[in-house]
């Protein structure tokens, strides 16, 4: 059932669209970090050629039904919106960069890194709540603080507006606490425009006022403010405010992530150095891009970090790091070194990148509850 909202012509009234809403920058403000999110199956692909944009229909609640779309659709249109369990105070907006990877009929322990795109808020919305109007109109989108990050705030009224995306409804109805998306300047721009668009009544309908909050915003970006790092420019493009990476032999580039791949929350990772691992995978020097974990300089001091990097349980991390101090320390400044740890695996120094290579299939081991193939750390 549509929503009317009728009222006085405003439409005159105008008002700058797209800032940017990142918090000052402090004098301790720390070096924006990057992170790698998981895009589900709800998704059943990246990127669908048969289709295009203009395809895309909106379908609303409470009667319409989730889409089917592609990712890369839906964010040229949308923009990029990935849901979190908590606000990360070690992100800064407009400067770290959500890597976004999917199973793509990947084999178990391997997905595709196929693009990213640049925080530009975090976005807050409170628990599932009836629509109204009051609700609408009553301050839908302000600024709050959390944890202590600066975030927007959007009204649970106002996201029950919008159409269905194809993870579903922001949030879900059986939410009972805050919902947290990291947002790009596109999403956090429709959002804005659809809220002054229903202040102000410029549309009779919800689906007017959304669909030509999306034209609006859209034309906004026609120049993004995103762009593809000088590293991978000839092998990228933006849709939207999504930088989108090229296929090379039809396959977006692969990473491979221990015993299994898919994961919940966000990977902290050095986004300067994935994105020179996404370059060395199309120059050809490389059959998996690896994941440079952040802060790897921890990983040989500290068992919980070597123990996630590597695909180890934290005694065996723990057996390893003390039984064999003076060889890994050795190791890890010498090109061609190896060191063999009895019931674990090799590690070796090959032009600076550690090889770790798991017992395959394992030798009975006190330590190790399960085993990955070769595993390649910067």
């Amino acid at each position: 059932m549509k929503s009317n909202i009728m009222g006085d012509n405003m439409a005159n009234q105008t008002r700058q669209k797209g800032k940017k809403t990142s918090s000052p920058k402090s004098k301790n403000e720390k070096e924006p970090l990057d992170t790698i999110i998981w895009v589900g199956g709800c998704y059943p692909k990246i990127l669908c050629e048969k289709q295009s944009t203009s395809d895309m229909e909106f379908s609303y609640p409470p009667h319409g039904k989730r889409p089917r779309n592609c990712y890369v659709h839906e964010a040229e249109v949308r923009g990029c919106c990935r849901k979190v369990s908590a606000v990360a105070d070690w992100m800064v907006p407009g400067k770290s960069r959500i890597f976004l990877a999917h199973r793509d009929k990947r084999g178990v322990g391997c997905g595709s890194l196929f693009g990213y795109y640049v925080l530009d808020r975090i976005e807050v919305i409170p628990p599932y709540e009836t629509s109204s109007d009051e609700h609408i109109l009553d301050n839908p989108v302000h600024t709050i603080t959390k944890n202590p990050v600066e975030c927007m705030s959007v009204s649970c009224a106002l996201s029950q507006l919008e159409p269905y995306r194809s993870c579903g409804m922001r949030p879900k109805k059986d939410s009972e606490r805050d919902s947290i998306y990291l947002v790009d300047a596109l999403a956090s721009d429709i959002v804005d425009t659809f809220s002054d668009y229903l202040k102000t009544k410029k549309y009779p309908t919800r689906e007017q006022c959304f669909e030509k909050a999306v034209e609006d915003a859209g034309k906004r970006h026609l120049n993004p403010s995103t762009t593809p790092h000088k590293s991978i420019k000839g092998n990228a493009k933006v849709c939207g405010e999504l930088v989108l990476f090229d296929k090379k032999n039809r396959e977006y580039p692969p990473i491979r992530r221990g015993s299994q791949a898919a994961f919940r929350g966000l990977l902290k990772v050095n986004g300067e150095k994935l994105i020179d691992g996404v370059s060395e995978w199309f120059a050809g020097n490389m059959d998996f891009v690896p994941i440079p974990y952040y802060d790897m300089g921890k990983k040989w001091s500290n068992p919980a970090t070597f123990a996630y990097n590597y695909g180890l349980n934290k005694a065996c991390a723990e057996g390893v790091l003390t039984g064999h101090p003076t060889e890994l320390s050795t190791m890890r400044t010498t090109q061609g070194y190896s060191v063999t740890v009895p019931g674990v695996g090799k590690f070796t120094n090959k032009a600076g990148k550690i090889h770790f290579k798991p017992k395959w299939p394992c030798e009975p081991c006190p330590f190790l509850n399960h085993c990955s193939p070769t595993v390649i750390w910067p």
